[in-house]
């Protein structure tokens, strides 16, 4: 059990409430405004409009909590903060909506988080644990005067800073980015080690259209660290052009799965850049609709024990490649069993870049005039790969 401070001034047009309440490890906010106010299941806080929601979320002490939203809109203008140890849960994203109020942003370089907190300060601001789950997040930038005016600025969904984090069940709507890139869904850490990496998990979160530049749902470690964990179940859906970037990305991944996820109508289903990776598996993932390529490995780290196997790319007419490799250091990589179509002008190179390359490529199906083309120096052995038969009258394979 753990006491919760409510501040009674910030309240003064809602129903009162005591000033210190002794409540169980959850929390209930609910987006009547008829709602009683005690913070419990039959009497929920009031929740209703920004003011009160924000001035109560803000009042709340961090601590093992679950804050638990009901069904509706709950609307907010500084955004639902996650403090050390906080669940933040709704009844499932058909029933339970974040959404950011109208004209919040309203001036270029403005930028809005809805729901989560980040702080750079190093490993020493770093929560223990957060976890968000059961929400549509709804970033509103119709009703934002920036936005509508082309300023630059962004609205992202949610992102986490905490050496336990996950993201559940999840769905993100109305977000953008201008003219930068952005992150719409985004795990940070930072200084997890090979020995004691930190934790991150994305499970079934889908991020639909965001506006401009991004990699839509991505885990980063901020310095160089280690991080492990996976993206798993997830959908990012793009308009199939410009502008628009990776499905899934970022930095510092160890003993690290991508599997069962996919992407339609962007550049890039995967782009890991950022710091080192080791033993990171790509595993049966659908990626359609890109426009140049399927996986983009490139950047200064070491790359050890790269696994694609079971994953389904699919490229438009694009001068990109299924796979691009352009690193520092790249050893036992795997290729196997995957499915790669062209669609539009055919590639004509599946694979390029890699050079100081080491590993296996083999039981894969491609394209007619697909193919595997290896560096000279690689040390990449490339087995026995199938052509898939050609459409028929226009159809897929």
């Amino acid at each position: 059990m753990i006491a919760v401070a409510v501040v009674l001034a910030a309240f003064a047009s809602g129903p009162s409430v005591a000033p210190a309440q002794a409540l169980g490890q959850t929390i209930y906010i609910s987006a009547r405004p008829d709602a009683p106010g005690s913070g419990t299941a039959s009497r929920p806080f009031d929740g209703s409009d920004a003011i009160k929601l924000d001035a109560l979320l803000k009042s709340l002490p961090a601590g093992t909590l679950r804050v638990q939203f009901g069904a509706g809109v709950f609307v907010t203008t500084a955004g639902v903060p996650v403090k050390d140890g906080w669940t933040v849960q709704g009844e499932g994203p058909s029933r339970t909506t974040i959404r950011l109020a109208d004209g919040v942003l309203c001036s270029a370089d403005e930028q809005a988080l809805l729901v989560g907190g980040y702080d750079f300060g190093g490993a020493a601001t770093l929560l223990s644990h957060a976890c968000v789950r059961d929400l549509k997040i709804d970033g509103n930038r119709r009703g934002q005067p920036a936005y509508v005016s082309h300023l630059p600025g962004a609205i992202n969904a949610v992102v986490l800073w905490a050496r336990q984090s996950r993201i559940e069940n999840v769905h993100v709507v109305n977000t953008y980015s201008h003219p930068g890139e952005g992150f719409p869904v985004h795990i940070y850490s930072t200084g997890g080690t090979l020995a004691q990496p930190n934790c991150a998990d994305i499970e079934s979160v889908h991020v639909y259209f965001h506006e401009g530049y991004a990699t839509s749902i991505s885990v980063f470690d901020q310095t160089g660290g280690r991080i492990t964990g996976g993206i798993r179940n997830c959908v990012v859906k793009g308009y199939g052009r410009p502008p628009s970037s990776a499905g899934f990305g970022a930095g510092g991944w160890v003993d690290f799965e991508v599997s069962d996820n996919r992407v339609e109508g962007m550049a890039c289903g995967v782009t890991i850049d950022t710091h080192n990776y080791a033993r990171v598996r790509f595993r049966r993932n659908t990626f359609t609709g890109l426009y140049k390529f399927g996986f983009l490995v490139n950047g200064s780290g070491q790359y050890d024990s790269l696994t694609f196997r079971g994953n389904r790319t699919e490229l438009g007419p694009s001068d990109g490649a299924h796979y691009k490799f352009d690193v520092a250091r790249l050893t036992n990589l795997r290729i196997e069993n995957n499915i790669l179509i062209s669609r539009g002008r055919p590639l004509t190179v599946a694979l390029h870049g890699g050079g100081n390359a080491d590993g296996v490529i083999r039981a894969n199906r491609v394209s007619p005039g697909l193919d595997f083309v290896v560096p000279k120096l690689s040390r990449l052995g490339v087995g026995k790969n199938r052509v898939l038969p050609p459409p028929v009258n226009g159809s897929g394979h």
